[in-house]
């Protein structure tokens, strides 16, 4: 499989900490994975840029010198990061042609981002030309996706997080309070 995305240390938002988690458990069952980590949002226009013509030419190497099942990848809600899959799955789907290209959306604003504008419509249809399986973290993100018209394989994995089995200390001398960060 190879993978292009953001990870953990360098990322910390939920799809880092979702990417990191998922390719824990690829690995530990014996997965072979090259991974094209994206961490180029704390990089200057030009870091930017550069940063991504570098992971497209890692793309493509990796495309061509390894033999893969699965290429994943989140599909970002954002112009700029769809002009870097529109820009990039053309060739790699010339290079894999037999490769199951994977795209995950994470967010839940996904059908808000898509009827925002025409650019936006055509950005996403575009890139759903490439992509054999989108995962989403709920039936109703699938309904999302259905709606703006992606017409094969959709499957949900259900939004979870490792920090349900920690413990807190609730009988400390700070103040009682609770902090809750969500996904929508």
């Amino acid at each position: 499989m190879i993978f292009w995305g953001e990870l953990l240390p360098r990322t910390t938002i939920g799809t880092s900490i979702s990417n990191s988690s998922i390719l824990s458990i690829l690995r530990s069952d014996g997965k072979k994975i090259i991974t094209v980590e994206e961490y180029s949002w704390n990089k200057s226009v030009i870091g930017k840029v550069f940063h991504y013509i570098t992971s497209s030419i890692k793309l493509i190497y990796f495309s061509f010198c390894y033999r893969s099942k699965y290429f994943y990848f989140m599909m970002p809600p954002s112009k700029s990061g769809l002009m870097k899959l529109v820009l990039l799955l053309p060739f790699l789907r010339i290079i894999k042609r037999y490769t199951v290209f994977t795209a995950h959306i994470h967010r839940g604003d996904f059908l808000t981002f898509y009827k925002a504008s025409k650019i936006n419509k055509t950005l996403v249809k575009f890139t759903f030309i490439f992509i054999d399986k989108i995962i989403v973290l709920s039936p109703y993100f699938e309904k999302q996706v259905r709606e703006a018209g992606y017409k094969k394989n959709v499957e949900f994995l259900r939004n979870t997080s490792s920090f349900e089995k920690v413990k807190f200390n609730l009988e400390s001398k700070e103040s009682n309070s609770f902090i809750s960060i969500i996904n929508y």
